[in-house]
């Protein structure tokens, strides 16, 4: 299982909040026109926490993704 947070924002507070968070809290994010992080449940916490002190809208939905290898494999991919 695995969350989606859609952070409401504009791309600089979304990076703000990224960059406020390790590497481990986040598996996949995504920055295209909604900026969604996927977190695992035992990090979910962190990454509210963090947005609620940037004062960001958040949209949280879980998410049933089964193969989190291929998820993993896309971070990497996406970084270029």
């Amino acid at each position: 299982m695995v969350f989606q947070v859609e952070v409401r924002s504009e791309l600089g507070e979304f990076v703000k909040l990224t960059s406020l968070l390790n590497e481990c809290d986040v598996l996949f994010q995504k920055e295209e026109e909604h900026r969604r992080l996927y977190v695992d449940p035992e990090n979910l916490n962190r990454v509210l926490q963090e947005a609620f002190k940037l004062n960001l809208e958040v949209n949280i939905e879980q998410k049933n993704i089964i193969n989190q290898t291929l998820l993993r494999k896309s971070k990497v991919g996406s970084n270029e």
